[in-house]
């Protein structure tokens, strides 16, 4: 991924009244910034989400008269400026205009970029030539980056903390940033902070609680990183000999050969009671690994790996040396014994069943791209690969997928805007309608009333009352927008007789498997179904996904993990459900496992997605005491 730079440079050292400006478009817009000092008669805005939207300083031109330029990288492979003056955008640039979607020669000539509307900014009279070379088309490809176009033109008019975005900024990317103590965030985030750090003393508090009452039975962090790069993951899984867990943190080194020796991290293990520390088994693995599993009886261990490193290992656990190794031709998502230890299968872009007795795979079957995790049924003869959005069921014994079935396919009708709303009639108006061509030429739309528009959508109104009703006839005619949608898959499981299959999608569904067995094209509808909760109730884009499901026997209970921090349980004989836990904090629940004795369950836990900073997220594991959860929620 290139580099997504956005700031907006105001030339003014008046910085009350810039904050007073933002303070009104924060506000309006729901939006944040950072306002930095005046450097050379310039103050640099950072306005959040990478400072990629245009509209924010079209805002912020309406309320300042000075010159501003607002500079935008995207994704390394655009460049592009939007200069004001007086409130009027006076010129643009944008250097891959084509990029997004074809435009007309008109919007390309629109966005060449002329800079000698400014060229009395420059500190230098003579690098009004420069600046036009610069700009000109980069047919020959010039730029492998176009954060180095950026940072010539910023060079060539005087502007300083350019380089860079919010949230570059927020995440401690400052090396280049002049004044960064002087920086203010706006809106002001006193309040904010003071609120973060009480509900982050209320969880440790409840944690100690869980703690104290045994329910908490220990969080496994991952140790202190040195330096930038990525943050420390975990990969792990349980192990059948200890009734624990057996771990290895992984610092991801992208740049180093697959089997790196000095970097190749250690296995630990870690088992009941748990307060004690992390215990290294004198086994090192690739830093590529990516899942594990143990065989039922602790005699085996396998691990899939990523990362260019398309290899399914096996460790003689008891000996702790490597016994063998199944080359794929992906990533190995999954991996898992046969009860009976005499098969192990692993899955990438292929499903491959292999002898442990020979050490070699004995089937092959190919065709299955994008599959994202596997069961075998009990019976050994079927398997069922997910993929995003298909079920797929395949006969080992013939070697080839059999059925491709949809899960919850239905069709959904969308209001592209709300009625009655003249504000979202008009603005959906402008983004659908307005940017084509043959359209503006049809309403008579000339190039200034279209900039005008774009400023301020206010503007339509200067159009002809023919014209305005022909947008709203045609907007009402495309009002619905009809479309399909299929439930997203993430994990799946059969239960232990073989008669039904587990699938983790927008919650957990409970499958009869001898219906899917005779389906054609979409699964039956299932014979339990629960949704996982929103992540974000007050969110309407927020969606209910589990992400993973295990099944304890004992009480025939199906679990689920999700997006929101719960784990849910639904029982597969009378379909009752409910919450089993509510994990404490902002976390989400990616993967989770029941030990071997069903008296720990164990969370791979981390900070939900839509937190910022991304790059700072930190997985860890938060073991519970599973047959506590089960008694307060009566399952026992």
């Amino acid at each position: 991924m290139g580099a997504f730079f956005g700031s907006i440079h105001i030339r003014t050292e008046n910085s009350g009244v810039v904050q007073k400006a933002l303070d009104d478009i924060a506000k309006a817009a729901d939006c944040r910034f950072l306002l930095g000092p005046a450097l050379n008669g310039w103050m640099s805005v950072f306005p959040n989400d990478g400072g990629q939207n245009d509209r924010i300083s079209v805002e912020i031109a309406k309320r300042l008269s000075n010159d501003i330029f607002h500079l935008i990288v995207h994704d390394d492979d655009i460049f592009g400026y939007f200069f004001y003056r007086d409130g009027k955008l006076i010129d643009q640039y944008n250097s891959c205009p084509d990029y997004f979607e074809e435009v007309s020669d008109e919007e390309k000539e629109q966005c060449k970029g002329r800079p000698e509307l400014f060229q009395d900014l420059l500190p230098k009279p003579e690098s009004l030539n420069k600046l036009k070379a610069l700009l000109i088309a980069d047919e020959k490809n010039e730029f492998v980056f176009e954060h180095e176009r950026m940072a010539q033109f910023v060079e060539l008019l005087g502007l300083q903390n350019a380089l860079s975005s919010y949230e570059y900024l927020q995440a401690g990317e400052r090396d280049e940033i002049k004044g960064w103590k002087q920086f203010v965030h706006i809106p002001d985030l006193s309040a904010e902070k003071a609120a973060k750090r009480a509900a982050k003393a209320q969880i440790t508090a409840e944690k100690k609680r869980l703690q104290k009452e045994g329910i908490l039975l220990a969080e496994i962090k991952p140790p202190s990183q040195k330096g930038p790069g990525l943050p420390i993951s975990i990969a792990w899984g349980t192990d059948s000999a200890t009734n624990g867990l057996l771990l290895v943190w992984q610092s991801h080194h992208f740049t180093r050969p697959v089997d790196d020796q000095e970097h190749a991290p250690e296995f630990f293990t870690i088992q009941p009671p748990w307060n004690v520390p992390l215990q290294p088994v004198g086994l090192k693995t690739n830093w590529t690994a990516y899942v594990f599993c143990m065989s039922p009886s602790g005699k085996w261990l396998a691990g899939g790996s990523a990362f260019g490193d398309w290899t399914m290992r096996v460790w003689d656990w008891h000996r702790k040396e490597l016994a063998f190794e199944i080359l794929h031709t992906s990533a190995v998502g999954s991996v898992a014994f046969s009860q009976d230890e005499q098969w192990i299968y692993s899955l990438s872009n292929e499903f491959i069943v292999s002898s442990m007795a020979e050490k070699r795979p004995v089937v092959t079957v190919r065709g299955i791209s994008g599959a994202r995790k596997a069961a075998v049924h009990p019976s050994g003869k079927f398997a069922a690969v997910i993929s995003q959005q298909e079920l797929r069921i395949v006969d080992l014994e013939k070697a080839q997928v059999i059925k491709k079935l949809c899960v919850g396919r239905r069709m959904e009708k969308l209001d592209l805007f709300q009625k009655g709303s003249e504000a979202t009639l008009v603005q959906t108006a402008l983004t659908t309608y307005l940017e084509n061509e043959k359209i503006r030429k049809h309403l008579n739309i000339g190039p200034e009333l279209h900039t005008a528009i774009l400023q301020n959508p206010k503007a339509v109104e200067q159009l002809s009352p023919e014209a305005q009703q022909k947008i709203n006839s045609m907007l009402e005619q495309t009002r619905f927008l009809s479309f399909e949608t299929k439930e997203n898959l993430f994990d799946v499981r059969f239960s232990p007789t073989g008669e039904q299959l587990f699938v983790a999608s927008n919650g957990m569904r409970v499958f009869d498997w001898n219906k899917l067995l005779l389906a054609e094209k979409d699964a039956p509808a299932p014979v339990y179904s629960v949704d996982a909760p929103r992540d974000d109730e007050n969110d309407p884009n927020s969606r209910p996904l589990a992400y993973c499901v295990r099944f304890d026997p004992e009480r025939n209970l199906l679990l689920s993990s999700c997006l929101a921090g719960v784990i849910q349980y639904l029982n597969v004989n009378n379909g009752q459900s409910g919450t089993l836990l509510k994990l404490p904090g902002e976390v989400c629940v990616w993967h989770f496992e029941l030990t071997s004795d069903r008296q720990a369950l164990c969370c791979h836990c981390s900070s939900r997605p839509k937190i910022r900073n991304q790059n700072k997220r930190v997985s860890y594991l938060q073991i519970w005491n599973y047959p506590a959860l089960c008694e307060a929620a009566g399952l026992d």
